[in-house]
């Protein structure tokens, strides 16, 4: 028989819970590597207040955009004598008409749930196990 491994990733969010400490456990039983990382009570318990910029995309920006697109003149494109200029000319156009086509709106989301970090899936997990340890506990068997 192989040894056999399984690598969990779990991708942490220090926009919304500040920053995290790991540290390695020892495991005896098994070959897996287990890290630890602890939660901090007091930033769970804040209301942390951040903002997120998205660009207002819709169909009367995208018009708007085709058709600065096709009104543009490219002279300058293509009378480039090299590659490199040819593509920062255009891509200075471009980004010029896509900044300007598509507005960047800055949005303010505050953290009020303080399990904001447990996914529906870790919730139904931590509910089965709890009724398991209640069987458990009764000695039921299911």
């Amino acid at each position: 028989m192989q040894n056999q491994r399984l690598t969990d990733n779990i991708f942490l969010d220090t926009r919304r819970q500040g920053t995290y400490t790991a540290y390695p456990v020892k495991n005896v039983l098994s070959y897996h590597d287990e890290i630890l990382i602890p939660r901090n009570p007091q930033i769970q318990s804040q209301n942390i207040i951040y903002k997120i910029k998205l660009r207002i995309i819709n169909p009367e920006n995208i018009t708007n955009f085709q058709s600065l697109l096709e009104q543009e003149m490219w002279d300058a494109v293509y009378k480039a004598d090299n590659v490199d200029s040819t593509f920062s000319l255009f891509l200075k156009t471009f980004l010029t008409i896509y900044e300007n086509s598509f507005p960047i709106v800055c949005k303010r989301y505050e953290n009020t749930n303080n399990n904001s970090w447990m996914t529906k899936g870790i919730r139904i997990s931590c509910n089965r196990k709890g009724a398991f340890m209640f069987y458990a506990q009764k000695q039921i068997i299911i």
